[in-house]
């Protein structure tokens, strides 16, 4: 969609969000009146009335920063660093999950998501995993799924070497001391490419998968309950709660694969 289009779609989104929000006061009111005394009637004027001012405020804020991270976004599209700083922000919003969050702000921060996405290409594994998690907080699975696979073949394909030669030097050390070399994969990572580090060459190497794990348990209650933050795109430094996962899983490899239990 080009720059032209997406402004057009953006005006045309507010006019539609304002005749909206007219219908909405206009049919509320009597409503109200119906069903409230008087005494209920002026507590609820006044609530709706705290909360317009308090999505003014926020809408001017957000629509700063989405100036000032689009300039951001210009000069340098590559600077995954910076996105991922603001997506973790983001992700951090109390509500930023739910569906309903602020009418406002939410398209904002829709089209800097989308902004990022068309002009930076390109996208490393991290910014792809930041936005299948940006993605998947407004609702779009398939574009969540999207993004998560790209990162998923960009790890496969690519690996630092100096990562690979390290993880070949220590097994070679803990083979001529008959010690086994144990492998722990990242949460929410696939096992596939720590496998292909060893280009084949595994044999008695002990893995670690810890991705459906971590998976079940962040769908079952959130990702603020087992990280920290973000910093990789899709997990970060785990919580306390998170570390208990982790080590849990571990104890229960290594317990069947070399104790048999």
């Amino acid at each position: 969609m080009s720059r032209f289009r997406r402004a057009i779609h953006g005006v045309f989104s507010s006019y539609i969000l304002l005749a909206a929000t007219a219908v909405y006061s206009l049919a509320s009111v009597p409503v109200a009146l119906h069903y409230l005394d008087k005494e209920r009637f002026g507590l609820w004027v006044l609530m709706g009335t705290l909360v317009g001012y308090l999505n003014l405020i926020d809408a001017g804020m957000t629509g700063a920063a989405a100036a000032a991270f689009k300039k951001a976004v210009e000069i340098g599209p590559k600077n995954d660093e910076a996105f991922g700083e603001w997506a973790q922000l983001y992700l951090s919003l109390p509500g930023s999950r739910a569906p309903q969050k602020g009418l406002l702000v939410k398209p904002i921060l829709q089209e800097l998501v989308r902004e990022y996405a068309v002009l930076n290409m390109n996208p490393t594994d991290r910014a792809c995993a930041w936005l299948s998690l940006l993605y998947a907080a407004m609702g779009d699975t398939w574009l969540a799924k999207q993004y998560h696979d790209q990162a998923e073949g960009l790890r496969l394909r690519e690996y630092d070497p100096r990562v690979a030669d390290n993880y070949h030097r220590l097994k070679s050390v803990l083979d001529r001391r008959g010690v086994k070399l144990v492998c722990v994969q990242y949460p929410m990572r696939s096992l596939e490419p720590l496998r292909r580090v060893f280009q084949g060459h595994d044999e008695g190497i002990i893995f670690v998968d810890n991705k459906e794990v971590f998976k079940q348990a962040v769908a079952r209650e959130s990702l603020q309950e087992y990280f920290r933050d973000m910093f990789a795109g899709d997990f970060g430094h785990c919580t306390d709660k998170g570390n208990a996962l982790l080590a849990g899983n571990i104890a229960a490899v290594l317990a069947r694969e070399v104790f048999g239990k």
